[in-house]
């Protein structure tokens, strides 16, 4: 063996050593939440998450999780562990609830089906966004932050909007908003005070997906005036269609075949309507004009 051969091998094995021992030292001196005894503070209940949430002005962020559920014993471990992840849990409210048992009834109110899923609420309740599923705890830190920011664009348009006279641009900035905030009448308010302006451009998308939201919700006199005030301000055949689709149901519903004649006329002569929707018009207005 000559000299450039053992000069290699020590240098080996000196490389060696000193990886070894960054990798020892790596072990004990990076930042541990378990060697630092910190953790998230969680809560068990909602409504005292809620009470707090109030009186602090803080974001509610709950886990929903089940006892069967591998990944979220995942985000125990790997996650919520994180001391950057425990900091971030600072910003928040937090409750973690078993979506089969002392969540149940939250769960279904929130439309959760899948675990683990964190939901984000302002302080109304108001859900602000959520996330499904595990995540790594650096996307996880990301995704909080971008929740916040969210919830503090809202509140400053909230505020913006107060103003008089309206800040339009800022109106329109809202209403998505709204609607992800699943708060309708704010939205069915802030567009009349728009109208009172004479805005007339989007009105009519706005006020069509209003009545969709009034219509899941089973609310038959908030869904007339929306569908109405849509047709009012759109030219869009979709929208049109839809809205007396909607319309002529809702009245037939209750009942008044008077209001609901001159909707099932404009399917049955309006162009482009399939075959099939204009025979159903057809039949209901010959019910109708049978009674």
């Amino acid at each position: 063996m000559g000299p450039y051969e053992v000069d290699k091998m020590n240098f080996r094995i000196r490389f060696g050593v000193l990886a070894a021992t960054l990798s020892f030292l790596f072990l004990f001196l990076a930042p541990s939440a378990n060697a630092s005894g910190a953790k998230i503070k969680w809560g068990h209940n909602y409504d005292a998450a809620a009470a707090k949430a109030n009186s602090s002005r803080k974001l509610i962020l709950v886990d929903f999780y089940t006892g069967w559920c591998g990944w979220c014993k995942k985000l125990d471990s790997d996650v919520y562990t994180n001391p950057l992840v425990i900091g971030e849990s600072k910003r928040f409210v937090c409750v973690k609830l078993d979506a089969e048992q002392n969540g149940l009834t939250l769960a279904s109110t929130y439309s959760v089906h899948a675990y683990p899923t964190i939901l984000v609420l302002d302080r109304d309740g108001c859900e602000v966004d959520r996330l499904e599923g595990y995540c790594p705890a650096p996307e996880f830190i990301h995704i909080l932050r971008t929740f916040e920011n969210e919830a503090a664009a809202y509140r400053a348009l909230i505020e913006k909007v107060k103003a008089i006279p309206l800040n339009k641009a800022a109106a329109f900035r809202l209403i998505p908003m709204l609607f992800k905030h699943n708060k309708p009448d704010d939205v069915a308010a802030l567009l009349d005070r728009l109208q009172k302006l004479g805005q007339t451009e989007n009105m009519g998308t706005y006020y069509s997906e209003l009545g969709d939201v009034y219509a899941k919700a089973h609310r038959q006199n908030e869904l007339c005036d929306a569908y109405t005030k849509a047709l009012n301000f759109t030219s869009d055949p979709d929208i049109e269609l839809k809205a007396h689709l909607a319309l002529a149901n809702s009245y037939l519903a209750s009942g008044d075949g008077i209001n609901a004649s001159s909707h099932l006329e404009w399917i049955v002569n309006a162009p482009n309507v399939p075959d099939k929707l204009k025979g159903e018009a057809r039949s209901a207005l010959s019910k109708i004009k049978g009674q």
